[in-house]
């Protein structure tokens, strides 16, 4: 199938009269990547971000969030809207090309930057998927030392790690050096010990208000407010973000008001 390439984009782009006419998978930094900033605040405040776009075959494309507040955290499902239905792959094409030279770019760059260094030993891991190999981690091994760091490849895009996240942990990983696998030979293992040297344990201390809405029966319903403390342990890679991330678990119990976190020790 042949693609069209872009020729411009920006408001200089008339897109009126446009409709829906396909969706794509990305995070909003990607699009961003590929297509340039977006137009912000869009009309009838149901558009927050929209990108218009105009092919070498002079095709327009539109590519914009819907209701939705969303679309800046994570992979999000972007509407396209164009005259006809071809832009929908050239939209695709578009993406899937950008995000493939960015992860080119980042391989070399860091294949460069470890060429250089002698004293560490580095073994790439390949999760096979269909008929190719993805260089999904690696093992940075500094000799005459046990224990090894380990690292989701650089060359990965957000989309790549979602869905890595989200594939079954007994698929078969692939090392770069035969027979020096050193015990990871699954997905699932690639995971747990990249989590062990990315994440710590820490045990947090809070203080919160509440307010509950109970009802009394008769007497009606009335707002008990009080002030607790709690203790939680959390994943995270520093203190900042333990804090961070005791606060959100405390914020998404309804009745839980205005948390101060008051100490952070490491578990281990």
């Amino acid at each position: 199938m042949e693609y069209s390439i872009i020729k411009e984009t920006g408001d200089q782009v008339e897109a009126c009269g446009t409709s829906l006419k396909g969706e794509i998978l990305a995070t909003y930094d990607e699009l961003v990547q590929t297509f340039g900033e977006p137009r912000k605040d869009g009309p009838e405040d149901k558009i927050t971000r929209e990108w218009n776009v105009k092919f070498l075959n002079n095709e327009v494309a539109t590519i914009y969030d819907w209701k939705d507040d969303d679309c800046l955290e994570g992979i999000y499902r972007w509407h396209i809207g164009g005259f006809n239905n071809s832009v929908v792959a050239d939209v695709q094409h578009e993406y899937r090309s950008k995000m493939k030279e960015i992860k080119e770019k980042a391989t070399k760059e860091y294949e460069a930057s470890t060429e250089t260094v002698k004293e560490k030993d580095i073994h790439y891991f390949y999760l096979k998927l269909e008929n190719s190999q993805m260089l999904i981690a690696y093992r940075d091994a500094t000799y005459n030392k046990l224990q090894p760091t380990w690292h989701w490849a650089l060359s990965l895009t957000a989309s790549e790690r979602t869905l890595i996240d989200e594939l079954p942990g007994n698929l078969m990983v692939t090392p770069s050096k035969e027979g020096e696998s050193f015990g990871c030979n699954r997905l699932h293992q690639i995971r747990t010990n990249i989590r062990k040297d990315v994440l710590k344990e820490y045990e947090v201390e809070a203080e919160f208000t509440y307010e509950i809405e109970h009802d009394f029966g008769v007497a009606g319903d009335r707002t008990l407010y009080g002030e607790e403390g709690c203790m939680l342990e959390v994943e995270a890679k520093n203190k900042d973000d333990a804090g961070a991330k005791a606060e959100d678990l405390l914020l998404d119990e309804y009745e839980i008001k205005d948390v101060t976190i008051t100490n952070i020790d490491l578990i281990s």
